[in-house]
């Protein structure tokens, strides 16, 4: 046995017990037990930093036994995890070098095919995601093709009939939903990548004439971003690959040129961990698309039962058995609001006690990170009429897994002197216009601390709750505070776990004297969303979208052209920190 053949041994059992580590840690948060995690996540944590601190004798050991070391911690785990922003960035990096095979050539290839070509009119953008179908990306996405639709329609030959939206769909979840048809109904060409070889892609990329690419699945899973790695190398007329949307963190690729976020997920003293450029899109970065949800336009909702002759509660019991409705009527008065909380809570058996409060927490069972679970339950305590709404698993139909995690919880709580049966209540699954209108049975939404509430966060505030959150230290954790920021408002948004907890119990206390402090804030949800204020004006969330992507088009011609501040169209500004990177902010008066 050679000296070669002898360290695979040792570094293929290693990657074993690392690979089996990384099992673990993922099926204990699948089931919520996160016993030994701690442990487990060192180990992983550890072992893959060492594996990106030796990379070039990794690589020359790969290249003599022609075998790839990956992991065994991967970028997606680190979100969930309480880890730092430069152990993100190392494990994104790492990943993108060894698993993906992405070297780092992209940008030298930009700068030199874009820096002296004359400006374009035109605008072709690539989505590149397998989620095309109903999930929560193409939910929060509906609005821009929409958007743009309606805008070809009434502005006959404007600027934006020369953007073309081209669909690069690798997914197979053809679900036959109303989603996955709007999509390929609005989108100005769909494309089905799946079975298409990589020069077959290269080749419709080439023939397309894209010039931004969206990458929407970076290190999530069923991930392509290899092959964005070989569009950016091999297709030079692409001016930008960006990171949008999905992924809230870093890349660690060369491939990627920017990320759009706004001030508040991507602040600027967090550069230094990015491999991406800044694209900051005030006041927030997430669009919604509610309106385009709806089987009928709400402001013909709205006076369809306006000019009815029903009394608005009759109406508004009505809406609890018609399933054909569109999404649900604004309330206009608190009255209103304690009318539809009541009916609500008596449809999913929730607590009819007015001093009762009930919070609630609809993420993803992966979410719930032991020390969130841990918060909630001192709340618990300290709220002897409170309860807790938790979300069912998206398995909840796989009899073992959906046992396994109830009896996880149920163990959770009784180790924190919970009564499980008497203060917590789960919720099944429910299709995305019933389970926006269910939120105004509850009086706060509680939000995770490690991994926050996105989607689900404005699916809160759509369905009139509002969501106190921790303004934590990285995209995952701040974007419910980017929410509230784009409303003007911080009333719900903590700086600790302290700070949070202080709050929640303040208001519930306040809520059992005077019920109508929360049912006025949930008014002014719903006042805010009738005015169309962001983050619900998802035209206007569009519009912008649209013209920092069309700014991100000419940002290497115009950054070769000038080393200082420059204004783009009286509409935007390139900003350059020490490291010269620059960052690209659309104006909030755009």
């Amino acid at each position: 046995m050679n000296a070669v053949q002898s360290h695979m041994d040792v570094s293929t059992y290693v990657a074993l017990l690392d690979g089996a580590y990384g099992n673990q840690l993922i099926i204990s948060r699948a089931v919520v037990n996160r016993k030994g995690a701690e442990e487990r996540l060192h180990r992983l944590l550890t072992s893959t930093l060492d594996k990106y601190s030796s990379l070039n004798s990794s690589s020359k050991m790969i290249k003599q036994t022609g075998s790839m070391v990956v992991g065994p911690y991967l970028p997606f785990d680190s979100l969930l995890d309480d880890v730092t922003l430069a152990d993100r960035l190392s494990i994104a990096t790492y990943t993108s070098l060894m698993f993906l095979k992405i070297q780092s050539t992209t940008t030298e290839r930009m700068d030199t095919a874009l820096q002296f070509q004359a400006p374009s009119k035109s605008l072709y953008i690539a989505l590149y995601s397998t989620d095309f179908c109903d999930h929560p990306t193409t939910h929060l996405m509906l609005g821009l093709y929409l958007y743009l639709r309606r805008q070809k329609q009434r502005q006959p030959s404007t600027w934006y009939h020369k953007i073309q939206l081209i669909v690069y769909d690798y997914g197979d979840r053809d679900d036959q939903s109303d989603y996955r048809k709007r999509v390929q109904e609005f989108a100005d060409r769909y494309v089905s990548v799946r079975d298409v070889d990589h020069d077959a892609f290269l080749d419709i990329v080439r023939h397309d004439a894209i010039d931004v690419f969206l990458e929407m699945q970076v290190h999530t899973l069923q991930t392509r971003l290899h092959v964005t790695a070989l569009v950016a190398d091999a297709v030079p007329s692409v001016s930008s690959f960006v990171n949008y949307l999905v992924y809230p963190g870093t890349s660690g690729s060369s491939a990627l040129d920017h990320i759009v976020g706004d001030p508040v997920v991507l602040p600027p003293e967090h550069a230094a961990w990015y491999s991406e450029k800044f694209c900051l899109l005030p006041p927030t970065y997430q669009m919604s698309s509610y309106d385009a949800l709806g089987l009928v336009e709400v402001d013909d909702t709205k006076e369809r039962f306006e000019n009815s002759a029903e009394n608005p509660h009759a109406a508004y019991e009505r809406w609890l058995v018609d399933e054909t409705a569109g999404m649900p009527l604004f309330p206009r008065t608190i009255e209103d609001i304690h009318q539809l909380q009541t009916l609500y809570r008596r449809k999913y058996g929730l607590p009819l006690d007015p001093e009762a409060i009930v919070f609630a927490n609809f993420n993803k069972i992966d979410k719930l990170d032991p020390e969130s679970l841990a918060t909630w339950a001192q709340i618990l305590h300290l709220l002897p009429n409170s309860y807790l709404w938790l979300l069912l698993p998206r398995e909840a139909n796989e009899s073992d897994h959906h046992q396994l995690v109830l009896a996880h919880l149920q163990a959770a709580c009784a180790y924190w002197g919970i009564a499980w049966a008497q203060r917590i209540i789960v919720a099944e699954r429910a299709p995305k216009r019933l389970h926006i209108e269910r939120h105004i049975a509850a009086d706060l939404f509680l939000d995770s601390f490690i991994y926050g509430a996105h989607s689900t966060a404005t699916d809160s505030l759509r369905g009139g709750l509002p969501v106190v959150t921790i303004e934590g230290g990285s995209f995952p954790n701040r974007v419910g505070a980017s929410l509230h920021a784009s409303m003007s408002s911080s009333l719900f948004v903590t700086y600790s776990k302290k700070d949070f907890i202080d709050f929640v119990v303040r208001i519930g206390r306040l809520h059992t004297r005077y019920p109508s402090v929360l049912l006025g804030q949930k008014l002014q949800l719903f006042q805010a969303m009738a005015k169309k204020a962001m983050p619900f004006d998802e035209g206007e969330h569009a519009r912008r979208l649209l013209v920092a992507l069309a700014a991100l088009k000419e940002e290497k011609r115009l950054v070769a052209l000038c080393d200082s501040h420059v204004p783009v169209k009286r509409q935007c500004q390139f900003h350059g920190d020490r490291r010269r990177r620059w960052h690209l902010v659309l104006r909030s008066t755009v």
